[in-house]
């Protein structure tokens, strides 16, 4: 105490801490930053493939009815719903399918659920072709 007295110990620790909180804040705006250009990338939220995890499936699974049958905005999401109707024409069976009138009422198509009863057809028609029999693999439209 006889160095220094207690109002510039005050003063300093004021400071320390100011300097110490000013610090954290841009770290976390850098933080943020980073986070939300990484959201923004072309690289998926959620990874997809043989090794996906059951947390990852559950949230796909969560959004499916949400995207399906939920109000659709076909402007607002029209590149969206355009790379949707590029996935299902990389399709094999979609490949395979002769049915132009289908095909083409996908591409028409102005919704995910529209896109998605039209890969169901295609598919039903692929499943009976190949196997007249009740199938395990057909979904019903």
């Amino acid at each position: 105490m006889g160095l220094i007295n207690l109002d510039i110990i005050h003063e300093n620790t004021i400071k320390y801490y100011k300097q110490a909180n000013k610090e954290i804040l841009e770290y976390m705006e850098n933080i943020y930053k980073t986070s939300q250009s990484s959201l923004l990338s072309d690289k998926p939220v959620i990874e997809i493939g043989e090794n996906m995890s059951t947390d990852n499936m559950s949230a796909i699974m969560k959004l499916i009815p949400i995207i399906l049958f939920g109000d659709f905005n076909s402007e607002k999401y029209s590149e969206s719903l355009f790379n949707l109707k590029l996935s299902i024409f990389e399709l094999d069976f979609i490949k395979e399918s002769k049915s132009r009138k289908i095909k083409s009422e996908i591409r028409k198509a102005k919704t995910p659920i529209e896109i998605l009863n039209g890969t169901v057809k295609i598919y039903n028609e692929i499943q009976n072709r190949s196997d007249n029999s009740k199938s395990d693999k057909k979904v019903s439209s």
